[in-house]
């Protein structure tokens, strides 16, 4: 399964992917870890790796098969890795996730991660709770990471393609609640040998999570096709098969009217860069980051400054 993924692809990709974990995911991913050096592993799976990745994987099962299903449209993840990427200092709370277990996937890649030689596209990313914070698996699709093994080895991988899921693990963490993760300062990246291909989609799910909570994102209900409800029933007859399609609203029109009472009058309109804004919290006392779109700001019908530079994107 390559290239776009569909909404209705989710519920059984999800529920493949939950059975495969429960019968096979464990011993797949210890292998995998004892493969590892040390250095590429988590502190805590260096002693025990068939352990660690058994009890990962028995977490990601019950975690998966109680999760929300979610379902990112291309603008909307594309606007997720541009604004991951400027994300300021914050600390997550719990309120802003969209669901307490969840899945989501994105319909264009949101990123790329980097695995020694390999680059595969993040394409999904689950999560459930997990001590004083949230756990995170970040997903590319199988077919992605052996067609980038097989580039760079020249082995085939029919084999090992038909034995796997179609979500493949690229790697997993957990954000604490009410910390300040180490990348989320205001400094930015300093250099090209600097730069955390980990943090970068941490960075995009965040971002994600943040703009699933706002206004200028619309989310819609679908249901699994009757052809894949009925596989999904012979693999797991108690899981969900609705899902929720996210996507952007259509930006209202551009500009302002003229001459408001009490306020400065403009005799320009200007493009102003999306962005993000602290918001105020009096309950939590703390800011919140929310998102401002590009847009243009003045009255209408006058000069735009700096017309000769700007592209007119529609969608």
């Amino acid at each position: 399964m390559t290239g776009r993924l569909r909404a209705a692809d989710v519920p059984e990709i999800r529920a493949e992917l939950t059975s495969w974990l429960a019968e096979a995911g464990g011993a797949h991913w210890g292998r995998e870890f004892a493969l590892r050096s040390a250095a590429e592993l988590p502190q805590e799976y260096r002693s025990a790796p068939y352990g660690a990745a058994a009890a990962l994987a028995r977490r990601a099962a019950a975690g998966l098969r109680a999760a929300e299903m979610y379902y990112v449209a291309g603008e909307m993840a594309q606007l997720a890795a541009a604004a991951g990427e400027r994300l300021p200092a914050y600390r997550l709370h719990h309120e802003e996730l969209p669901a307490e277990r969840g899945l989501l996937i994105w319909e264009v890649p949101c990123t790329v991660y980097r695995m020694g030689a390999l680059r595969v596209p993040v394409r999904a990313a689950s999560w459930w709770p997990h001590g004083d914070g949230v756990e995170v698996i970040l997903w590319g699709l199988t077919d992605d990471r052996i067609a980038e093994q097989e580039r760079l080895s020249r082995v085939s991988g029919t084999r090992l393609r038909a034995q796997l899921p179609a979500l493949d693990r690229i790697a997993s963490s957990v954000l604490p609640y009410g910390q300040l993760p180490r990348w989320l300062g205001p400094a930015g990246w300093e250099s090209e040998q600097d730069y955390d291909w980990h943090a970068r989609a941490e960075r995009t799910v965040l971002a994600t999570w943040l703009l699933m909570g706002q206004p200028l994102v619309h989310a819609s209900e679908e249901q699994a096709p009757r052809s894949a409800v009925r596989r999904i029933r012979r693999l797991d007859p108690g899981v969900p098969t609705r899902i929720s399609y996210v996507q952007l609203r259509r930006a209202a029109a551009d500009g302002q009217p003229s001459g408001a009472r009490g306020r400065r009058e403009y005799h320009h309109q200007w493009l102003v860069r999306g962005h993000w804004r602290k918001q105020w919290l009096p309950a939590r006392e703390a800011h919140r980051p929310v998102w401002v779109s590009q847009h243009v700001r003045g009255p209408l019908g006058a000069p735009l400054l700096g017309a000769e530079r700007v592209n007119v994107l529609r969608r």
